[in-house]
Parts: structure tokens; C-alpha cells; sequence
């Protein structure tokens, strides 16, 4: 079963759906292929500032994402993972399942006539989290062809849903609101990766020691199917409303 949301015309999110659940541990065997395709898999535990989403709505179907904790009990996601009525929110991490108390997604989340999604975030807050957080890269502008590493949760051909995988993409566009990425001879997301953290590694003022920041999160698809030649978009977390918001609704947050 595909889900998304029905307004979008080209552009398509990139939620995995479950079947009718009322436990975020358990998913509908027919689901697609949910992964960062040609990616590698990961041990969560060597990147437990990735996290996964388990969206359970009023219908008792269960919807899930990706995530990246960005604070001490804060995890940063795509807004349209939260879209309609929704019962629970649960993280997955290597601590097991934590209750989402909360959440707000910006305020400017919309979708323009093209089924692009702008300001597709969300901030959940999941009490007793603690996990280790990664930053947001904004001192560096981010320009065409820079090489990009995505990390979502996905069901593969060759581990189970949820499994962590990484992927390399290169950015082929960037704009105020949006990084844009091809699925070529590295990798693509595909259902399941909404939210997921697009990073890159930078030198630190020292010139020595490299860090991994986020730049992006990942948001929608042009191609159900996947394929190569899929064009990916992600939100520009280095949008001046992005990082206005994100401050004001996670104090203390690393920004580089």
C-alpha cells in the first residue's frame, strides 16, 4: 500500500504505509520496497542520532518516517509525516519506543501548483530521548555538486523494515528553500525516507577534524517507482525562516 498525499500532482512524499496496526513495531507484509536505494545498511547503534517515526492515525493504520534528533528530547522530521488525524507518535531508537508528547511543524508548510512541498518540517519532542545530536551546517553555502550522504529507514530487498541505510547523492540544485538530487550511479530515497537527514562532512575552523552536519531533510519524489533518474527534494534547513523557526523551537540547538 502506497501513501501519500493526495494533492500532490508530480511530486510524490515519501511516507512508509503499514497495514491497520495498533503496535508501532509491526508492519503489512505487502508494503513496497521502503529504502535509500543502493545504499548500505548501518549499525543504529554506531548513528543513534537517527531515529525512526512510527505515525499511528485515528483509523489504526500506521505510517512511518525517518528523523534525526536534534536536541535533548527534540527530533527534527518532514511535516507531512503528521498530516490528518493522528492518535500516537512514537520514536524508535537504540533506547527502544519513546512517546511523542508533542510536536509543530512550520508554519509556512505548504504545496504549490507543481505538488512541491516548501517548509515540509516538523519538530517532535519525545521526553527522555537523551541521544546524541547532530548540528545544522549554515555558515557554508551549499552549491551544485556537492556530495551529499542520506540516512533514512527502509524496507530492502535485503533486511527488514527498518532497517538504517546511508546513501551518497549529489546535489544538482539548490535554491533558498530546496536542495534538489538525481538518483544516478549512487544512490536515491524512495518510500519510508520522509524525514530522513540529508548531511555533509565539514572541516571544523582547525582544519583538521571533519564534522557531519545536516543540510536537508528529505522530503518528496518525482517517480513511485524509484528508478534511476528519480529527482528528490529536500528542504534547505540553511532558509533563513527555516533556521529562525528551528531556534525558536529548539533552544540550544548546533548550528555551525
Amino acid at each position: 500500500m502506497l501513501c501519500r498525499i493526495a494533492v500532490l500532482v508530480t511530486l510524490f512524499v515519501l511516507t512508509g504505509c503499514g497495514g491497520d496496526n495498533s503496535s508501532p513495531d509491526q508492519s503489512s507484509n505487502s508494503s513496497p520496497e521502503l529504502k535509500v536505494i543502493n545504499g548500505q545498511p548501518e549499525d543504529p547503534s554506531a548513528f543513534p542520532e537517527f531515529v525512526k517515526l512510527a505515525v499511528i492515525r485515528s483509523d489504526g493504520s500506521t505510517a512511518f518516517c525517518s528523523a534525526t534528533v536534534i536536541g535533548d528530547d527534540t527530533v527534527l522530521s518532514a511535516a507531512h509525516c503528521l498530516l490528518g488525524e493522528i492518535r500516537y507518535v512514537y520514536v524508535n531508537s537504540v533506547k527502544g519506543w519513546t512517546k511523542v508528547e508533542g510536536y509543530r511543524w512550520h508554519p509556512q508548510l505548504s504545496i504549490d501548483e507543481n505538488g512541491l512541498l516548501f517548509y515540509d518540517i516538523a519538530v517532535l519532542s519525545a521526553p527522555g530521548l537523551n541521544l546524541p545530536k547532530l548540528g545544522i551546517l549554515a555558515s557554508l553555502p551549499i552549491t551544485p555538486g556537492q556530495l551529499s550522504t542520506v540516512f533514512g529507514f527502509g524496507r530492502t530487498a535485503l533486511a527488514p523494515y527498518g532497517q538504517l541505510n546511508q546513501g551518497q547523492m549529489i546535489i544538482d540544485a539548490a535554491s533558498t528553500q530546496h536542495l534538489i538530487a538525481t538518483y544516478s550511479d549512487k544512490s536515491g530515497v524512495c518510500y519510508g525516507d520522509s524525514g530522513g537527514a540529508v548531511t555533509i562532512n565539514y572541516i571544523e575552523p582547525d582544519g583538521v577534524a571533519s564534522k557531519m552536519a545536516l543540510i536537508g531533510v528529505i522530503s518528496a519524489a518525482t517517480d513511485t517507482n524509484c528508478a534511476v533518474g528519480t529527482t528528490a527534494s529536500f528542504i534547505n534547513l540553511q532558509d533563513p525562516l527555516v533556521l529562525d523557526f528551528l531556534a525558536t523551537t529548539v533552544p540550544g540547538i548546533a548550528v555551525y
